[in-house]
């Protein structure tokens, strides 16, 4: 079904990702925040009342989705978002646009290490308050190719907000670009 600008198909709200074809039609159905979602999807407030820290409004629901699908034509749903992390999770269609494009510009594969978390996955593994990676615009990752300094210029090359090199992995997000209105 085409969809129209707002992701509506159907009387339903879709986030669609570039697609193994990059044709933009790799769609998923979303499904409304609620308390009833449980404590992993409580956000804080927005840190220092910044829109970029908003709550999500929509998710998508992991317990129904084929994780291996192709979201770019050099990454699947998979290794964005998992169930370990939260029944329903979220990940912005510009950061999966921008990974393609370093992966592309890097030469070899990239291999992420974790994408979206949920607020209380996050808590678990030590992650900041206010971390990224609930928002769905952040990535640890290594490089096949790169060396992790070379990939986090890379990732500031393509306009990552943040970077931080860690031992074992790159952590790179793109806090400063807009969040897709779809979330």
């Amino acid at each position: 079904d085409p969809m129209d600008d707002t992701g509506d198909s159907d009387g339903g709200i879709f986030v669609c990702y570039p697609g193994l074809n990059e044709l933009g039609d790799t769609c998923f159905p979303l499904v409304d925040a609620g308390t009833d979602l449980g404590d992993g999807y409580a956000y804080p407030e927005p840190y220092l009342d910044n829109p970029q820290y908003n709550s999500p409004t929509r998710y998508i629901d992991l317990r129904v989705t084929d994780h291996s699908t192709a979201v770019a034509p050099n990454f699947n749903f998979g290794e964005f978002m998992s169930v370990s992390k939260g029944p329903f999770g979220l990940f912005q269609v510009h950061a999966v646009e921008t990974l393609q494009a370093i992966r592309e510009a890097s030469g070899g594969a990239i291999t992420v290490n974790s994408g979206y978390r949920n607020v209380t996955y996050n808590e678990g593994v030590g992650g900041a308050e206010h971390s990224r990676h609930i928002y769905g615009d952040a990535v640890d990752m290594t490089s096949a190719v790169l060396s992790l300094s070379a990939l986090a210029e890379l990732c500031e090359d393509f306009g990552a907000g943040f970077t931080r090199l860690y031992d074992s992995h790159v952590h790179c997000d793109w806090r400063d670009d807009p969040l897709d209105t779809l979330f």
